[in-house]
């Protein structure tokens, strides 16, 4: 008994201590989810160095973040579906240009 008393003292007295030194804690974001949001998709148009044309959606114009460079200068990244879902990879030494389909 004298130990959950202390305990519960204890822990009422770090958060008056914390309130009152004005640390500005915002207990609220202690339950919140602290997610990256996700980028947008963009539709594009992709064309290859063989003649190759696919419709698909990227995150980024560029290598995205979860797309991998390789020693010598290949590269891989993902195209997605309407819904996010990866459906396919291509690599960038390949591709001759994207175009933005609005």
């Amino acid at each position: 008994m004298m130990k959950k008393t202390s305990i519960v003292l204890l822990l009422v007295f770090l958060l008056a201590a914390l309130s009152i030194t004005g640390c500005k804690l915002n207990i609220q974001q202690l339950w919140q989810k602290t997610q990256p949001a996700e980028p947008e998709l963009l539709n594009v148009e992709m064309h290859f160095t063989n003649g190759d044309v696919v419709y698909g959606y990227v995150k980024s114009m560029g290598i995205a973040d979860e797309g991998e460079v390789y020693n010598g200068g290949s590269s891989i990244n993902y195209f997605y579906d309407q819904q996010g879902k990866i459906i396919g990879s291509f690599n960038y030494s390949r591709l001759e240009y994207m175009k933005l389909i609005p």
